[in-house]
């Protein structure tokens, strides 16, 4: 299809389509508690990222939906920060309206409430000893978990009082996806063993642990995300999503965790050796609902339902943002914005597009 087929084809699949470029990729997506948009670019030559703050295009403001949109020129900024080595993580707090930054050189809590400067203020360092951290924020309480890949040390870190509620030295010494299960468990999922690995964050004692590899003795890299840390109602949804390397999509329910409760496998109908380079996102309204991007140029939106993965929608609009037409783009992740609907993203890709949307339900 060519870019002209597309644009008017567009028109029957959007209720909303915005899109912008950037100077650099964005490599992460989130939003903050007042519903602004965060975005970080990649590196540039000094070796930082650009963290910025937009405020979502209007036509895509809650009660704002006009009809169809095709490109709203520019974002309304708000703040912005550049790190003072590489990126490595990024999350806003639901708490209160602040960004957790880790970069190479230590993990950081922001505060994104300042009226008199257009720079995000640097509120304090966040302790843990861990460099180089990947992190994931509790959508209850103010606590983050902090985790080094790279030795296996990892902390849960109270980012009100800065106290270390516990630290674990264990020399696992394989990358680890931190993600809380639930109120009082945090989870490491690890992304060649398959193992993920549960502790009591009250007391940092091990709880349990699971074995995914066991479900899926050919595959040799997982990629893990939580229900909990997403959903609207993080009390109800304790579900474990695994993907791996070859495709297949595993489902655990939290309360019994002896077989998936979903297990179905899903392709993108592209092959890949890039696996690092996959994402997923879990609709905070239905757990059932997921954004899988990474896969290809495109973001797959699909439901998981009777052991089969349902197609809900495929966005495509990356590779036609431009003049021509780019088939080597790659999607790099996701964001629902469930609060203006359910079936609201934003994404971005590997051409320096972001793309806000709005697809119609059939």
């Amino acid at each position: 299809m060519d870019e002209e087929d597309w644009f008017f084809d567009s028109f029957k699949r959007y209720n909303e389509l915005q899109m912008f470029d950037f100077p650099r990729n964005v490599v992460d997506i989130d939003l903050t508690s007042t519903k602004n948009l965060c975005v970080a670019l990649e590196e540039d030559s000094s070796h930082k990222n650009e963290i910025l703050i937009f405020q979502l295009p209007s036509a895509l403001q809650p009660k704002s939906n006009s009809g169809f949109t095709k490109l709203e020129r520019h974002l309304s900024f708000d703040h912005g920060y550049f790190t003072e080595s590489p990126l490595v993580q990024m999350k806003c707090t639901s708490h209160q309206d602040n960004l957790i930054i880790s970069e190479r050189n230590g993990v950081a809590l922001f505060d994104l409430t300042s009226e008199d400067s257009d720079i995000i203020r640097k509120v304090s360092s966040i302790p843990g000893e861990v460099e180089c951290a990947l992190i994931s924020v509790h959508p209850l309480k103010p606590n983050v978990v902090l985790c080094d890949g790279k030795i296996g040390h990892r902390s849960v870190v109270d980012y009100e009082s800065m106290n270390v509620i516990f630290r674990l030295e264990d020399s696992l010494r394989e990358s680890m996806i931190p993600m809380f299960i639930s109120t009082d468990i945090v989870s490491f999922g690890m992304t060649s063993s398959g193992c993920v690995i549960s502790h009591d964050i009250r007391d940092g004692k091990q709880t349990s642990t699971l074995d995914v590899k066991g479900f899926s003795s050919t595959s040799n890299h997982w990629i893990f995300s939580s229900t909990f840390e997403c959903c609207s109602e993080p009390t109800n949804a304790n579900f474990l999503y695994a993907l791996t390397d070859d495709g297949l999509l595993m489902l655990f329910d939290w309360r019994n965790t002896s077989e998936p409760a979903q297990c179905v496998i899903f392709s993108s109908g592209t092959k890949t050796s890039d696996y690092s380079s996959r994402q997923m996102c879990v609709c905070p309204s239905n757990p059932y609902h997921l954004a899988l991007s990474g896969f290809d140029k495109n973001v797959h939106v699909c439901e998981i339902r009777d052991g089969q993965v349902i197609p809900v929608f495929t966005h495509d609009g990356h590779a036609y943002c431009h003049d021509e037409y780019e088939s080597n783009v790659r999607s790099i992740c996701s964001k629902w914005l469930n609060f203006i609907s359910s079936n609201t993203l934003v994404s971005c890709a590997s051409n320096a597009s972001l793309q806000c949307w709005q697809y119609k339900i059939s």
